[in-house]
């Protein structure tokens, strides 16, 4: 028996536990710390010692087929580390001993989504374990038939020094393409430069895919010893695509092309040039980090490196034709979400994440389709690249929406922490409130307003000649500070480097003291389709939330908007409507292939005649933006919600108008066999389709340019007739 805990401390309260209880099996801890672990571990296999209190597993390679029985003590948190732990325990190991068994402590509850059904009390592993290898870990499934299909080539020691696991593997999103009709993998040793040697190669035959890791000796430089070598290890992976007719090769090793290795397995030309360019295409709202550019006639300067508002100028220089562009690297919207990716002239093209090489050959394959697409014409990729420069004043725009800083939002909201006077307050229940434009300082103030704490602080972003920007807390003696991980400091600190996103209605965005643009501004036009006019008869268009001042509003708009929600039989009606909203509404809808989730955002009617102030479709089409980060996010939409309805006030029972947690953790468990698709609602009543002024459409027209640019979804407007 192994007993499994996640530290140290624990395993040896655990160990203490099972010496009291079970002193004829004799019990053993085992753990890094102890200087006789192998003798421990002999004592084990030899059956002295019949239970094993560990942490976590007793290392790579570990084999005991007499283990039967596994007690969980500390869940683990990944399907890939249970399915492992656990495959040590179903192992033949003869007619002797019979199946394996595993106990775990299913009162943990910080257990994830994807395991919470196998740590259930009626769990049939059997069934889970095949379902979820096949449906709910599609990903990790794949990895694992992949590494079990590999076939091993080499003949390399499996007892060096080095152990060099294949199951570890993680390879970087970066490869040279290659034209390649035909692939015979065993000839790759043919073409390694002088000096790589195999270490481990395997093959896997129906992926069409080689891998191999090398490892080079070269002589030191700074010494003339000749032995004094250094030691360089490098991962490379040979994917033939045989529908494009394409090789791609990725490696670690950046010092080379390594066009004789391709042409050894069946490569002929590799694809550079102006063509690899062609890896931007459709991709929205691209906006470069750093551009590269080879220039022309300059003997002392051939190369030059542009980053930030610099950039400008560089692709300025390739239009005019002094320049080529050489290597750009950026990010932008692909497929409903956010990406960064790089490439070279000379034929790489890369991104920053490690990946199973499964994934690594998808990425591969997504960016060869591009590579042999002759529609993507490489000289208007930049026409809709998002161009920054350095401002001294506000734009002229007015300001659509305000949005945390990236960093910020690449964090779980749980990690970043606002602390005030009295209190802290996560991400979850806080959000950024434009209070006013004042151009005349060429300034913005904002606000962070907490759900039930109220405004915590005010804050002027200021646009300085001298300093670029900065950002101070205008508003309470006390500083407001945030902490992000291990990271705390001053909130206006943390602004004054990674200030608060402005986005204009001239879809630019204003980035510190860079005002970011379309290199070629597009119309902003709005479709006549995307409205959908309402009856709103008993319905007092002055009142937009349902729950105000203890009370539910039963005319208020967003009742009405819900009553239509519930009648359509949504499992899901849930009212977020405060500071750190998702929506005003979130609603959720089972069907027969995905799950149906609509982020409905109303607003009342704030002037005296129907539409009459365009503040208000300002402040709706904001909150419409602000939700884009929770499309296809339904794990993480559904944390927010479980934590905002924890969080009442006013005497609320519930923020579940239809529906409870326990539905809404059934949605979120079946995410794992059907996507999440979003629907986006701008429900204004006061604003009519016909009598919209220019101004009110060239808003709307910007939320909703914006919104199909980077997530692809079409948002409806719900207006008056």
């Amino acid at each position: 028996m192994m007993a499994r805990c996640s530290t140290i401390e624990r395993a040896s309260a655990v160990f203490e536990v099972y010496r009291k209880l079970a002193p004829d099996l004799n019990p053993l801890l085992v753990h890094s710390r102890q200087s006789d672990i192998a003798k421990r571990i002999e004592s084990l296999r030899a059956g002295t010692n019949r239970i094993a209190v560990c942490v976590n597993m007793l290392g790579e390679g570990f084999d005991l087929p007499e283990l039967k029985v596994a007690a969980i003590h500390d869940l683990h948190k990944s399907l890939a580390v249970l399915l492992q732990f656990t495959g040590r325990f179903t192992r033949s190991s003869g007619e002797r001993i019979g199946n394996a068994s595993v106990i775990a402590n299913i009162a943990e509850p910080n257990v994830s989504i994807a395991l919470e059904r196998l740590y259930s009390e009626d769990a049939d592993w059997n069934e889970l374990l095949s379902e979820m290898s096949s449906a709910a870990a599609k990903d990790h499934a794949r990895l694992v038939a992949f590494l079990d299909e590999a076939q091993r080539l080499d003949k390399g020691p499996d007892d060096d020094d080095t152990a060099i696991s294949h199951q570890l593997l993680r390879p970087g999103l970066s490869t040279l393409t290659y034209e390649a009709k035909a692939f015979e993998p065993k000839r790759f040793i043919d073409g390694l430069p002088k000096g790589y040697v195999p270490y481990r190669v395997w093959l896997h035959a129906s992926s069409n895919t080689l891998f191999f890791v090398t490892r080079n000796e070269p002589y030191i430089k700074w010494t003339r010893s000749k032995s004094v070598r250094d030691l360089e290890w490098a991962i490379f992976v040979l994917h033939h695509d045989q529908a494009n007719g394409l090789l791609y090769l990725s490696t670690s090793d950046k010092t080379s092309i390594f066009e004789g290795l391709a042409q050894a397995v069946g490569a002929t030309k590799l694809i550079h040039g102006d063509t690899i360019f062609r890896c931007l295409g459709r991709i929205s709202r691209l906006q470069f980090q750093n551009v590269g550019v080879k220039k022309h006639g300059r003997r002392n300067l051939s190369y030059a490196m542009y980053t930030g508002a610099d950039v400008a100028a560089a692709l300025g220089l390739t239009e005019k034709g002094s320049s080529v562009k050489a290597n750009l690297s950026g990010m932008g919207w692909e497929g409903g979400r956010q990406i960064l990716i790089g490439c070279s002239l000379k034929g790489r093209v890369w991104s920053r994440d490690y990946v199973p090489i499964p994934q690594l050959n998808d990425w591969c394959e997504h960016v060869g389709a591009k590579l042999v697409d002759e529609s993507i014409d490489t000289s208007k990729l930049i026409d809709n690249v998002l161009i920054p420069s350095e401002v001294t004043t506000l734009p002229p725009a007015e300001v659509l929406a305000i949005d945390w800083p990236f960093e910020m939002l690449r964090q779980t909201e749980e990690r970043v922490v606002f602390t005030g006077a009295t209190a802290e307050h996560s991400m979850t229940t806080t959000e950024l409130t434009l209070l006013n434009v004042d151009r005349a300082a060429n300034a913005i103030d904002f606000a962070i307003d907490e759900a039930l704490a109220g405004r915590l602080g005010e804050f002027r972003f200021t646009v300085d000649a001298a300093r670029g920007f900065r950002v101070a807390q205008s508003s309470g003696g006390l500083k407001i500070g945030v902490t992000i991980g291990k990271l705390s400091c001053p909130l206006e600190e943390y602004f004054s480097s990674y200030p608060p996103i402005f986005r204009l209605v001239d879809l630019t965005d204003l980035d510190g003291n860079l005002h970011i643009a379309p290199q070629s501004p597009q119309d902003l036009v709005i479709s006549e389709d995307r409205f959908e006019a309402w009856d709103w008869n008993g319905v007092d268009r002055t009142k937009e939330s349902y729950w105000k001042g203890g009370v539910g509003r039963e005319d208020s708009v967003q009742w009405h908007v819900a009553k239509q929600y519930v009648e359509a039989g949504f499992d899901i009606v849930f009212d977020d409507d405060d500071a750190g909203e998702a929506a005003d509404l979130v609603c959720m809808k089972l069907e027969d292939e995905i799950i149906r989730v609509a982020f409905v955002h109303c607003k009342y009617s704030g002037g005296q005649n129907a539409g009459e102030r365009v503040k208000d479709v300002v402040e709706v089409s904001s909150q419409a933006i602000r939700c884009a980060k929770w499309s296809a996010k339904l794990p993480q939409l559904s944390q927010h919600l479980k934590l905002r309805n924890e969080r009442l006030k006013g005497g609320r029972a519930s923020r579940f108008i239809a529906g409870t947690p326990t539905d809404l953790n059934k949605l979120v468990k079946l995410n794992r066999f059907k996507p999440m698709q979003s629907e986006i609602l701008i429900v204004q009543p006061g604003l009519s389709q016909p009598k919209r002024t220019k101004e009110q459409s060239t808003v709307l027209a910007a939320a909703l340019t914006y919104l199909k640019e980077t997530i692809g979804v079409d948002v409806t407007i719900i207006c008056d007739a």
